[in-house]
């Protein structure tokens, strides 16, 4: 029994890293998965503003309408900066949030407001899954969509 006195530390030495690999991926998938719910909440505000905003509203200029829909991707665009994401593991790409009626460009479904984010894998954080990355791939690039039927008048404007 003498000779078996440093095993449990020996396995536990060796078991440790393992755990602590495990757990650290853990945690980092949940600040994965915040930061995306924070995207999507800021994607589908923006779906929902403009459904019930509309597209146009006049201004004193009759021939020139103001356009809401860039009005409202353009704060959405700035709250999305000035929100606090974790990872920065996925950053928007240069276009940000694209607010469109979804009959300007033949999609389904009809009648509604179509709002999306692009985003891109970085490869400048430093973080646990860029390491992992060299392990299993991780996607370059995913987008986060929202539809909402337009209340303004009951079609796409």
């Amino acid at each position: 029994m003498k000779r078996q006195k440093g095993q449990d530390i020996v396995e536990f030495a060796l078991l440790l890293p393992i755990f602590l690999l495990v757990l650290c991926g853990i945690i980092y998938c949940g600040f994965m998965f915040g930061d995306y719910q924070t995207v999507q909440g800021i994607v589908r505000n923006a779906a929902r503003e403009a459904a019930v905003v509309g597209h146009y509203t006049e201004s004193t200029d009759p021939s020139q309408p103001i356009n809401n829909y860039k009005i409202i991707a353009d704060k959405y665009n700035q709250i999305l900066k000035e929100q606090n994401v974790i990872t920065h593991l996925y950053v928007p790409d240069a276009a940000g949030v694209q607010v469109t009626a979804t009959n300007d460009n033949n999609e389904k479904p009809e009648n509604s407001v179509h709002a999306k984010l692009n985003l891109e894998l970085t490869k400048s954080d430093v973080s646990f899954f860029n390491y992992l990355s060299h392990f299993a791939e991780l996607p370059y690039s995913y987008s986060v969509s929202c539809y909402m039927y337009d209340e303004t008048t009951g079609k796409s404007t």
